[in-house]
């Protein structure tokens, strides 16, 4: 999870563009979706590992903007049923992950 957010900043200072992280209900998948186009990049489509999930998530899509700023800022709780952690992005972008 934490690679797939880099990747979103990264590509969205890169790219001049806006990004948006949808999570499904499940918390199974995380796309990035074109917040212009509003298509989903089919190469950046995040299958959570078997028995990981997303157990939290923003109620919002996280969005990373040009300039590597994020909102909502927010966290995302992974579990797999033998111990949990907590992928937190800033509001300046920044993505560090906590052990729970």
């Amino acid at each position: 999870m934490e690679t797939t957010l880099q990747w979103g900043r990264f590509h969205s200072i890169s790219a001049n563009a806006s990004l948006m992280l949808e999570v499904n209900a499940e918390g199974t998948v995380a796309a990035w979706r074109d917040t212009e186009a509003g298509s989903v990049y089919g190469e950046r489509v995040h299958y959570m590992p078997r028995g990981v999930r997303i157990v939290s998530a923003p109620s919002k899509p996280l969005r990373f903007f040009p300039r590597g700023n994020a909102a909502p800022a927010g966290s995302y709780v992974l579990n797999n049923g033998a111990g949990s952690f907590r992928v937190v992005v800033s509001p300046a972008g920044r993505i560090r992950v906590e052990k729970l």
